[in-house]
Formats: C-alpha cells, sequence, structure tokens
C-alpha cells in the first residue's frame, strides 16, 4: 500500500509530529511504502528519527511567512502560494499515486488543495485540535463584523473538511459536535511512543510537580502559576518543574518573579526524555483552554503518576477517570485546581493508589493495540 502524509514541517518537537512519526514508522515497518510531503520545513532536520525507507520532499510553501506582509500584499501572495502549493502537490500525487494520503490539522487551505488534486486516492483528515480551537465561531466573543467573518470561514472549513473520505477525531466529545455537520466521523485515540517497561529505575523527587507542554496561550500556564502561589506557603518543600518552549516563555518567567517563586517554578526546554521527568515527579498537572487528545496525560499515566487537569474540552475526562487515574477540576476554576494540588501534596497515599490505576489505565493505549484499529481505518478507507 502506498501512503502519503502531508504536513505543515516536522522540525519542532510536538505531539502532532510525535504521533505522525510514531505512524510512519509503523507502516514503514510494515513494508508499506510511506512518503513525507511537507511545505514549510525548509532545511531544518527532522526532529524525529524516520525509518530509512520513506522518502521526503519539501514544497517550500511558506504560508507563515504571509503574516509579517501589509495586508494587501498579503491577499496577494496568499492567492499566488495556494496556487504554487496547489501545482505542487498535483505534482507529488501523480509522480507517487498514494493510495491513501494523511493529513493532520493544519490550513484548510491546505486541505482544499489536496482534495482537489487527490485523484483516486482516500484523503483521510486527523483532527488534532479540538473544534473550538479549529473554527473561528465558536472562540472567544466578537464584533458583529467579527462574527460574520467568523461564520463564513467556518462554513468554508466544513465544507472543505466534507470533501475528506474520512474526518478522524481523538475524543468521543468532538466527535459529537462534528457529527452534525459530516457524516464521515470516526473517533480513535492516538498510540503511546513506548510503554515503559520499568518506572522505577530513576530516583524519586518527594515533593516534585510536572506540567508540559507549549509555552502558548492556549496552554494556560499561567493558572498553573496562579494555582500554586496560592498554596505554595502550606507547602514549603514542593517545587514545578514545566518543560516547553513558545512565545510566552518570558511573560510566564516574569509572572513568576513577580509572585517570587522562581526557586519553586522552573521552565526547562523541551526535551527527547520525558518519561524519565515525569517517573522523577509525583504527579502532573494540565491547565489548557482546550486540548485535541492530550497525550502527555496519557505518558505521565504509562510512567505511573497521576495527573490533574481542568476538566477542559475535550480529552481529559476521556482520559482521567475522577478520583482513580487522577483528578479533574472545574474547568478554569483556579481555586478548584489549587485546592486540587494541595489535596495530592498533602496525601501520598493517594498518589500512591492512583498511580497503579493510572498505569494500568494507560497501558490500553501501546502501539501495538492502537495501531491495529488506525490500520482497520487506513485499509477499510480502500473498500
Amino acid at each position: 500500500m502506498r501512503f502519503l502524509f502531508v504536513i505543515k514541517s516536522f522540525a519542532i518537537v510536538g505531539g502532532v509530529d510525535r504521533v505522525m512519526a510514531d505512524k510512519m514508522n509503523y507502516l514503514a515497518s510494515k513494508g508499506h511504502s510511506v512518503s513525507l510531503v511537507t511545505y514549510e520545513q525548509g532545511s531544518h532536520p527532522h526532529i524525529f528519527e524516520l525509518h530509512p525507507s520513506i522518502l521526503h520532499k519539501d514544497l517550500d510553501c511558506r504560508f507563515f511567512t504571509l503574516m509579517s506582509l501589509p495586508l494587501v500584499k498579503r491577499i496577494i501572495k496568499s492567492f499566488t502560494m495556494k496556487i504554487t502549493f496547489g501545482i505542487r502537490i498535483n505534482e507529488v500525487i501523480k509522480s507517487l499515486k498514494p493510495d491513501i494520503i494523511i493529513s493532520p490539522t493544519y490550513p484548510l487551505e491546505v486541505i482544499g488543495a489536496i482534495s482537489s488534486h487527490k485523484g483516486s486516492a482516500r484523503l483521510i483528515y486527523e483532527s488534532h485540535m479540538a473544534y473550538i480551537q479549529l473554527l473561528k465561531e465558536f472562540s472567544k466573543p466578537r464584533s458583529l463584523f467579527g462574527k460574520i467573518i467568523a461564520r463564513i470561514y467556518d462554513w468554508r472549513a466544513i465544507n472543505r473538511l466534507r470533501k475528506c473520505d474520512c474526518f478522524v477525531v481523538l475524543t468521543q466529545g468532538d466527535s459529537n459536535f462534528w457529527s452534525q455537520y459530516i457524516h464521515h466521523v470516526k473517533v480513535l485515540p492516538n498510540p503511546l511512543t513506548s510503554f515503559p517497561e520499568i518506572i522505577n529505575d530513576v530516583p524519586k523527587d518527594n515533593y516534585r510537580i510536572i506540567s508540559v507542554g507549549r509555552l502558548t496561550s492556549i496552554k494556560r500556564f499561567d493558572r498553573l502559576i496562579d494555582a500554586f502561589s496560592r498554596i505554595c506557603n502550606n507547602k514549603p518543600n514542593w517545587h514545578i518543574d514545566i518543560f516547553g518552549d513558545g512565545s510566552d516563555k518570558d511573560m510566564l518567567n516574569s509572572q513568576i518573579s513577580k509572585l517570587h517563586l522562581n526557586n519553586r517554578i522552573i521552565i526547562h526546554p523541551p526535551t527527547n526524555d520525558i518519561y524519565t521527568e515525569m517517573k522523577k515527579s509525583q504527579f502532573l498537572v494540565m491547565t489548557s483552554e482546550s486540548e485535541g487528545f492530550p497525550l502527555v496525560l496519557i505518558e505521565a499515566m504509562a510512567c505511573g503518576i497521576p495527573c490533574l487537569s481542568f476538566d477542559c474540552p475535550y480529552g481529559p475526562g476521556e482520559i482521567i477517570e475522577h478520583n482513580k487515574t487522577g483528578l479533574l477540576a472545574v474547568n478554569g476554576d483556579i481555586s478548584d485546581l489549587a485546592n486540587k494540588m494541595q489535596y495530592l501534596m498533602t496525601n501520598p497515599n493517594i498518589i500512591q493508589e492512583m498511580s497503579k490505576e493510572a498505569r494500568a489505565s494507560a497501558s490500553k493505549y501501546k502501539k501495538e493495540t492502537v495501531m491495529k484499529a488506525w490500520e482497520q481505518l487506513y485499509f477499510g478507507s480502500l473498500l
């Protein structure tokens, strides 16, 4: 079988890139022909190792550069770049003749171009965002003009997505929304990259909380810092290690300094050995505004640590079993988050009990189990 994966770039440490690498490598190891097309990679090296049989081509259509241009020039350049992308992706599809084309959540103009040139190939769209991250109409309140623009955007987005042969979401909550507009919606979780067989091979820090993710506004690390500041004097030995990078880094460090928490909350760069860092910790906290499918929760559970998260849309409520594998805080309620953090910090026996349940629950996301379901989707889509 011939597979073509189309993604924006393969150069930044992130959950989507990790998952796509796992899927490509799995399929290539099974003897399938796998190709990767990017369009904003440039000369950057691959962030994750790929199977030697996987071919990679970059189309050199860097849509992100448009944002720095004046409005009129941006509109003109956007139009010409979309045409260029369409021509180049058409050439690739004609050359490789894929049976299946797979693309995750990226600019919908890209999906439109792929669907126009896919020929007999089946197009599978994988949404790694919750609908509220993708559709503008359902985001924050805006002016009447803004609402009109958002509705037009959403109408165009949904029409493009309807052209895909299969629309895959990662949670049932997201499926419930999309199924109102798209009939070919499937729910499948992402697989764990690996399931650690041993979790006690590194020393445990009895007072460490870990948090992981991109330092961007949607991840809301500011709420984690705020919550910890409310209880830190009650628990002077406890500290938080955050692993990630992004546009909010300076703002978050400034917030930490203003709250005099420099020795209690430290932001570390991303690491390719996050499992070791998780194993050292007591529990993980996630404070996102919304999620597609927070694989970081499952990774932490696989390492034998419970998770505390806001019950945001979507994912945490379908991954964490409240009071069994971790805790769910009322979405956006910082006081509730702080209280639940303190509850775990005060009860090591509860952490220990939850750790066992969390690890057992995470085992159902092992790669060999989940990828069988994805294979059924891929091959079934050809029928």
